[in-house]
């Protein structure tokens, strides 16, 4: 299973992207899965058009390993001046005056990747190759004595009918005393949507330990070249007891704690064109506090339903119930929440 596409200018990009969208969903990528091959696809043609006059090639195809695990391979081409690979995937080169994230993208987001010369003279050949699997939540690496002591829980779905989501999350646990948490919602939904949305997951994932408004604006720079999405963003610090929140556009953060139950401040804007003044805002937390966040594909009247009972559930337990309860039909819909349950050591 191969497709050629050829690549005479930037009207391509979208062609492009969506050939292999549509090639991962045949082949059984998850909403997550097919999101990341749209962005691996958009910033390898991105090259081409920016680099190489827009002249070349980009080729999808099906792969299989000896365990018969199967996923898919996009190799673009060009006849332009050539890269040096040691220069070119770092974040922040350009030899255009673009903003230069599309290659380091690259590098971060697929399993394999290869770049080389077409020929001695001229050219470039980049491949990158992704696998199609379940990819589980983001909550990094600790264990043991050195687990955070929290509780984590999320639930995404895509909008019905929809192959791809348009939101995303993401949780990291960055320490025993420190924790982040975002949602991401790219503007509408489908394929569009999910390539917004994967590169704010993808860029605010490796980023997660910045100063908030110094992420939203790595952010802000990676998802230029898509629709756009709002987002809102937590880190907490166990040990300080607080939470430190920033949001652009309409994510909706509660935050319970001591009996009180607090909305969190939200900026208007839309990460990727246009984001006012950058302001985080903080919030006292400690043990027992609970965070909740939803995308706006969950109705706002989930809040009037919380109960004592419910918001003792765990983390998981509750974004099933906003979920099931609660999500638009029309929309891609989020809830992740976050609750301290025992003293930072």
């Amino acid at each position: 299973m191969e497709r050629h596409v050829k690549i005479s200018d930037g009207s391509d990009v979208g062609v492009c992207r969506r050939q292999a969208a549509h090639l991962a969903i045949g082949l059984g990528f998850d909403e997550i899965g097919v999101g990341e091959v749209a962005i691996l696809a958009t910033e390898l043609v991105e090259n081409v058009v920016k680099h190489a006059g827009g002249i070349g090639e980009m080729i999808i195809r099906r792969i299989a390993d000896e365990n018969d695990r199967v996923g898919m391979e996009i190799e673009c081409t060009d006849s332009g001046p050539g890269l040096d690979a040691s220069v070119a995937l770092r974040d922040g080169y350009s030899s255009t005056g673009t903003l230069g994230l599309g290659l380091g993208a690259v590098v971060r987001l697929a399993d394999s990747w290869e770049m080389g010369s077409v020929s001695e003279q001229v050219g470039t050949r980049v491949i990158a190759r992704k696998w199609s699997r379940s990819v589980p939540a983001r909550g990094g690496g600790c264990s043991g004595k050195d687990k955070p002591p929290v509780q984590v829980g999320a639930r995404s779905r895509a909008c019905p009918g929809m192959a791809v989501n348009g939101d995303a999350y993401v949780i990291r646990l960055l320490s025993n005393t420190r924790a982040f948490v975002a949602v991401i919602d790219g503007l509408g939904h489908g394929l569009d949507a999910g390539e917004a949305s994967a590169v704010g997951r993808a860029y605010a994932e490796a980023n997660a330990d910045m100063p908030l408004p110094e992420l939203f604006e790595q952010v802000h720079g990676a998802m230029r070249h898509t629709r756009g999405a709002v987002m809102g963003a937590a880190s907490i610090d166990f040990a300080q007891g607080t939470l430190a929140f920033l949001g652009v556009g309409n994510i909706e953060a509660l935050l319970f704690y001591e009996g009180k139950r607090t909305a969190l401040v939200s900026l208007g804007g839309i990460v990727g064109h246009h984001m006012r003044r950058l302001r985080p805002f903080s919030y006292d937390w400690g043990v027992g506090a609970t965070l909740l966040m939803c995308s706006d594909g969950i109705r706002s009247r989930w809040k009037e339903k919380l109960d004592s009972g419910l918001l003792d559930a765990h983390p998981e337990s509750i974004a099933e119930v906003i979920l099931s309860g609660y999500a638009r039909q029309t929309d891609d819909a989020t809830v992740v929440g976050i609750r301290q349950i025992r003293s930072a050591e």
